[in-house]
């Protein structure tokens, strides 16, 4: 094994940070496997909402940016 590949001993819990924004997002959250969380305001017929969305293609919207977070909480655990 190569000493440039970092080590994570995540045991159960598995690291996400929140790293810059794509271009339409307000925030995105990336996980050390390449997994990532993010949430954008919604536009035209979405305009209200939050869409909050994952790489895996999962997409909900949210009446509110708190239970916008709430959700991305959750997606992330």
């Amino acid at each position: 094994m190569s000493s440039k590949v970092p080590r994570f001993s995540t045991g159960t819990y598995i690291r996400w940070r929140l790293v810059k924004p794509l271009k339409e997002e307000s925030c995105r959250w990336e996980c050390v496997d390449r997994r990532w969380v993010s949430l954008s305001i919604g536009r035209a017929a979405e305009a209200g909402k939050v869409v909050v969305e994952d790489n895996a293609g999962k997409r909900e919207l949210a009446d509110s940016y708190d239970s916008a977070l709430a959700l991305a909480k959750t997606w992330r655990t």
